[in-house]
C-alpha cells in the first residue's frame, strides 16, 4: 500500500512538471505559425502586386494566408487596405496595410506592430516580427513590371 501511494505521489510531481511545458509548448507552435503566417501573407500580396500589377482593397483577395487567419478569426479585413491580426486577447497586434502615398503614385504594403495591452503572445510575436523588416513598394515610379 506504501509502495502504491509513493508510486501516485511520484506521478502527481511528474504531471505537475509536465502539464506546464506542454502548455508553453503548445503556445510557441501558435506564435511561430501566426508568424509565418504574416511572413507568408506579405510575401503573397508583394507577388500578387507584381503579377496583377495593382492591389485589392480586401488584403485576403490577395494572400491566402490572410484569408486562412480570418476564417480562423485571427484576423480582421472589414476596412480597406489592412489586416488586423488577433494574437491572444489583444485583436490588434499587428496590422499589414498597403498604404498610399500622399500624392497617389506609390504603394507600399507596412507592417504595424500595436499596442500590446500586456499580453505576452502579443508582445512574443511583436518581437519575432519587426515591423521596419516588412516595408515593401507594390506600385510606383521605381517599380517596374
Amino acid at each position: 500500500m506504501i509502495e502504491l501511494i509513493f508510486v501516485i505521489v511520484i506521478l502527481g510531481i511528474l504531471a505537475a512538471v509536465a502539464i506546464p511545458k506542454l502548455a508553453a509548448t503548445r503556445d510557441d507552435a501558435k506564435i511561430s505559425r501566426l508568424s509565418m503566417n504574416i511572413e507568408t501573407a506579405i510575401a503573397e500580396i508583394g507577388s500578387y502586386a507584381a503579377s496583377k500589377g495593382k492591389t485589392e482593397s480586401d488584403l485576403s483577395k490577395m494572400s491566402a494566408a490572410i484569408e486562412y487567419m480570418v476564417r480562423g478569426g485571427e484576423a480582421d479585413v472589414s476596412e480597406n487596405d489592412k489586416a488586423k491580426i488577433k494574437v491572444g486577447e489583444n485583436s490588434d497586434c499587428i496590422t499589414i496595410e498597403v498604404v498610399t502615398s500622399a500624392d497617389g503614385n506609390d504603394k507600399n504594403v507596412t507592417v504595424v506592430a500595436n499596442d500590446d495591452d500586456g499580453d505576452g503572445k502579443c508582445k512574443t510575436i511583436q518581437t519575432v516580427i519587426k515591423d521596419q523588416n516588412y516595408n515593401m513598394q507594390l506600385e510606383g515610379s521605381t517599380v517596374t513590371y
